[in-house]
């Protein structure tokens, strides 16, 4: 072994970072302020070898950087890799696997003492003597080079549409006669906080509520269904907030227990209308799209063209199989119960109590049921024509998610709840439900949630719910 190879090593070892002068000296067998010594010695021209330890590959001099279906390899201070092949062949870069898309190499000068050190180390003393020769000046090199891959895979979140195992026949709407009910919820905000260490994911969603708005839908087999918007939370979709890593990877189980709770609510309730509306955490997927991937967005299968596309609400949760329909365009999207009586999600909020159905009752002449706020509000107007009078109400029945959604502070001013409005005709009549815990008083009964977290692991064992 020469004199270079073994200062190749030393090198190797210290810049691998992770031992101690004390130990490098042990593994050589000699005083560790020989090898600091030599260390110190050393010139622009050490080759890059791995370390004999722990088998990497000097971390402070290069950056191997893999993200996806693109990587970056950037190193410094290595003279000798001066074009494309020679990094390639120091860092051994499979070039089956990645496809250059770019490069370059830069130089600027560097310098260090130039000394020769004829030192020794006896009985715990330093002798000898240090001759000073000025300043060593060297050309130091960076180089950098990007890559992507020639076969891509398949980068995170990976999202996949449900397919329902059972296929539900959209009721028919009925005649528009006699008194007719509607349960009204929203804002479940399907979503999670995983945790980085056990991967336990943690629900924005109430599930104790959920199965409370199941209990009562079986109970009632109300005329129509609706869920007000913000259905999924797409937390990891969002550019506006602060994005944790525990957000991420999230949006798949989050669809496929969306469409767990949605197949139990159409199996409690076979004869019902359900609907879905879009809200502004449901269009974060179409945004993410249109921002990151715009060539994906809506683009659909040839022999799919006339259903929505595959990455889309509608298409994710499976609702085609459910007999569920969709109501898009937000914030545009309506959903008309009856002549003057609406469901909207809606796209203002005030942090005043009740603020926000005053908003919107400024600006409408209906019955206005609306969600986004995530409180219960009611706001009332009567209005006047020459010959008559009516009565407009807008209210809000609360939220279907827990307290921990992503927001702007941490104690929000949030209320859980839901709605039946009655209606007959031009009359109308609002039932708003409160959900107090794990219980819910209605009709002179008490319904109590099911803890229903055992149900998913059985049918969804792949999650650690």
């Amino acid at each position: 072994m020469n004199a270079q190879s073994t200062l190749a090593e030393i090198v190797a070892l210290k810049e691998c970072g992770r031992h101690s002068w004390e130990e490098i000296g042990k593994f050589f067998g000699v005083p560790q302020t020989t090898v600091r010594a030599r260390y110190r010695r050393r010139g622009p021209d050490v080759p890059v070898i791995p370390c004999l330890i722990c088998g990497e590959t000097r971390p402070g001099s290069h950056s191997f950087a893999e993200e996806g279906n693109y990587a970056e390899l950037v190193v410094a201070t290595s003279e000798r890799i001066k074009s494309f092949e020679d990094l390639c062949a120091a860092f051994n870069v499979d070039l089956t696997v990645w496809k250059r898309i770019f490069f370059e190499c830069g130089t600027h000068e560097g310098w260090r003492k130039n000394e020769d050190k004829d030192l020794e180390f006896n009985s715990g003393v330093m002798d000898g003597h240090v001759t000073s020769k000025g300043i060593l000046v060297v050309p130091l090199y960076r180089t950098k080079a990007r890559f992507i891959r020639r076969e891509p895979v398949a980068v995170h979140p990976v999202i996949r549409p449900m397919e329902c195992t059972t296929t539900y026949k959209k009721p028919e709407k009925p005649k528009k006669e006699g008194t007719r009910r509607s349960l009204l919820g929203g804002d479940p905000h399907f979503g999670y906080r995983k945790s980085p260490r056990t991967g336990q994911l943690v629900p924005f969603h109430d599930r104790r509520a959920l199965d409370l708005f199941v209990q009562v839908a079986d109970y009632e087999q109300p005329d129509v269904i609706v869920w007000g918007g913000d259905i999924e939370d797409f937390a990891e979709m969002q550019d506006r907030f602060l994005q944790e890593p525990e957000f991420q990877q999230t949006a798949q189980p989050a669809i496929e227990e969306t469409h767990w709770w949605l197949a139990r609510l159409r199996t409690a309730c076979p004869d019902s209308e359900i609907i879905l509306m879009m809200g502004n955490h449901d269009i974060r997927l179409r945004k993410a799209l249109i921002t990151h991937f715009k060539a994906a967005y809506e683009l659909r299968p040839a022999d799919e063209i006339h259903l929505p596309p595959p990455l889309s609400p509608e298409r994710l949760l499976g609702l085609t199989g459910l007999g569920i329909e969709w109501i898009g365009e937000y914030p545009d999207g309506e959903y008309w119960l009856a002549d003057g009586l609406r469901v909207i999600h809606a796209d203002k909020a005030s942090q005043t109590p009740g603020g926000t159905a005053q908003m919107i009752l400024k600006d409408t002449d209906d019955w206005t049921v609306f969600f986004h706020v995530h409180r219960r509000e009611m706001a009332s107007k009567t209005l006047y024509s020459r010959h008559e009078s009516k009565s407009v109400s807008c209210f809000s029945p609360g939220c279907l998610c827990g307290l921990n959604v992503p927001g702007r502070k941490r104690r929000q001013n949030w209320q859980k709840g839901m709605a039946l409005v009655d209606w007959h005709g031009t009359n109308r009549s609002v039932h708003l439900l409160e959900v107090c815990e794990e219980t819910l008083v209605w009709d002179r009964r008490v319904f109590r949630a099911v803890d229903r977290v055992p149900d998913l692991k059985r049918d969804l064992p792949m999650w650690s719910w």
